[in-house]
């Protein structure tokens, strides 16, 4: 890895936090990160998680260390400043100064971006049996009232705002000490990812207010800026989501004091970023995954953001080869799928050995963490079980008798339940457990009935043949994959990302494919619907240009396009903004080998 960069401050920090998890926060600042580093501008990216760290997931392809598991990181740095602390007579009023150095513990993505451009990232911490007992021990009272730890992070700051352009801090969710640090001492600006429910934008604004009112300063100025940034946004049920849309902007309306009130809609209109499958279950980067000024796309929101960060002075990606971001795009299939959290009873240990092996030979060494790594004499288990659980991607519930009856296993599958932890059941292969028996054992076992889950039988033949198939299950759950179709594929990288969907909101997508000659079809696209301005129809990427612009008529719009085969298209109503999806290999009424290609 590549040692981090001297130069001119600038310096300006940026937290992302978001009351509940969930929202695609993390997301959103690696993308603006790279945006950043892509303009030249020399850039850190912070994972400020300890309790739940994954940002550095999103930059899989150019990390060496893939899982850090030799990488030090942030948890790393604080515990070093506190044992020297510990140690030191402090007769330097300046003898933490190396301590803050964070030269030690960041390191640079392996890419090239342009000019000064460079992505640094400091990681939570060092991966490994250790990494719970060392955050969920470290006392931030101790730290900051005997430590002196607030006068440390400052000459951190401090060393920040030398080093770098932008420093990007990743918060912990909630409420806590990390996430005050993050949401109160650090920044300078504080951007608030919230999804469009009740919960969320009351709890993300109560924050922003409270960091607001702690920033003022003795003239009364404000010492912070707030940017609340709408998440995961579903364009189904338009009334129920203008009626949220409309709730959070008047909650959040005397936070931005610092945007002009006749530009506010515009604002939210550029910033709020869209749910897309294609991104809810593989980390991968907008960046890369979407092409420029494509509208509605996830990368045009992070550019928007970008833009407002930056006062303007960054306000779009740089340009980049198509050969070098299909390359970077398909590093990211061959990355780990895990880690996974298994949570079993003490009567199915050595099925649940079994089945650890197994998956891990298919997934990799880190890829499952269950208590036998995880517990050490000594340590925290409860605290050290849940810090696993919220890092895993899922939970797999191993049930049999002994799971139902056991306390522990019980309150495993509570937590994970009632954090919003993805929970896949599977059943030993016992007679005395199947899916209709466990509506009966009362919660949480009720609820995990109705979760799509997998049965494992009781021949033990067949056992490896099993966990195969629920290898690929898991795959499918977390990639988003139908069959062997990665949302990855770059044979056709519209697939899942329009929402899936060739009809919403009174609006519909239909094609009809003739047979011109052997290899070539005419394929005829037409959108219907309550149409008032243009429409944008989203080709393969084979087609030039690929995203074409049609004006409505009449409540249509239509497309005729010569191809050899099948593939996804997309489309965008832009007024009101819709999306549409539709896989042409679906279409029965094709000639058959037009669909097959």
């Amino acid at each position: 890895m590549a040692q981090v960069k001297h130069g001119e401050p600038l310096g300006r920090i940026v937290t992302f936090y978001s009351y509940k998890g969930g929202t695609g926060r993390s997301m959103a600042l690696a993308n603006v990160a790279w945006i950043l580093a892509s303009q030249g501008q020399r850039v850190l990216a912070i994972d400020w998680d300890l309790e739940a760290p994954g940002l550095h997931r999103y930059f899989h392809p150019f990390i060496d260390d893939k899982e850090l598991g030799q990488t030090p990181g942030l948890i790393d740095l604080l515990s070093d400043f506190v044992e020297g602390a510990r140690r030191t007579t402090r007769g330097d009023s300046d003898w933490f100064e190396p301590y803050a150095n964070v030269g030690h513990h960041a390191f640079s993505l392996d890419w090239e971006f342009p000019g000064e451009g460079t992505l640094d990232l400091l990681p939570a911490g060092r991966q490994g049996r250790s990494y719970a007992v060392r955050v969920t021990g470290f006392d931030w009272a101790d730290f900051y009232e005997r430590l002196g730890g607030g006068v440390f992070l400052e000459a951190f700051k401090r060393g920040l705002r030398a080093e770098y352009d932008y420093i990007l801090i990743d918060s912990r969710t909630g409420m806590s000490d990390a996430s005050g640090i993050c949401t109160v001492q650090m920044p300078d600006e504080l951007v608030v990812c919230f999804t469009l429910n009740a919960q969320s934008v009351r709890g993300a604004v109560a924050v922003a207010e409270s960091a607001l009112e702690q920033r003022v300063t003795p003239e009364r100025a404000q010492g912070i800026r707030i940017w609340p940034v709408p998440m995961r946004v579903e364009l189904n049920e338009r009334d129920q989501l203008e009626r949220a849309r409309d709730d959070a902007r008047a909650r959040f309306q005397r936070l931005l004091h610092h945007v002009p009130s006749n530009q506010r809609s515009a604002y939210w209109g550029s910033v709020e970023v869209l749910y897309q499958p294609y991104f809810a279950y593989a980390e991968v980067l907008a960046a890369l995954a979407d092409r420029r000024q494509q509208t509605g796309s996830l990368l045009g929101s992070f550019e928007s953001l970008t833009r407002y960060l930056t006062d303007g002075a960054v306000d779009h990606l740089g340009e980049l080869d198509e050969i070098r971001r299909a390359a970077a795009l398909a590093a990211y299939r061959n990355i780990g799928l895990g880690p996974f959290y298994l949570s079993y009873s003490r009567e199915d240990e050595e099925f649940a050995t079994r089945l650890v092996d197994e998956l891990r030979r298919r997934f990799g060494p880190d890829s499952i963490l269950w208590d036998r790594d995880l517990l050490e004499f000594g340590t925290p288990w409860a605290d050290t079980l849940a810090t696993a659980m919220n890092r895993a991607k899922l939970m797999m519930a191993l049930i049999g008798p002994g799971y139902i009856a056991g306390q522990h296993a019980r309150r495993e599958a509570e937590y994970a339940l009632n954090r919003g932890i993805r929970v896949v059941p599977l059943l030993r292969g016992d007679a005395n457990v199947t899916w209709s028996s466990l509506e009966s054992f009362g919660e949480p076992f009720s609820r995990l009935a109705r979760i799509h889950g997998f049965a494992f039988s009781e021949d033990p033949k067949v056992f490896e043949s099993e966990v195969e198939t629920l290898a690929r299950q898991l795959q499918s759950i977390v990639v988003g994959e139908a069959s062997n179709t990665s949302p990855l594929d770059l044979s056709d990288p519209n697939r899942h990302r329009f929402g899936g969907k060739s009809e919403r909101d009174g609006f519909a997508l239909t094609a009809k494919v003739t047979e011109i000659s052997k290899d070539l079809f005419e394929v005829r696209l037409k959108v219907t619907g309550p149409l008032t301005g243009d429409v944008e129809f989203h080709l393969h990427p084979t087609f030039t240009p690929m995203v074409r612009r049609v004006p409505s008529e009449s409540g249509r719009a239509d497309l005729h396009v010569e191809a050899w085969g099948a593939f996804t298209v997309g489309v965008v109503v832009l007024d009101p903004y819709t999306q549409l999806e539709l896989d042409l290999a679906d279409l029965t009424t094709a000639p058959p080998p037009f669909r097959e290609r």
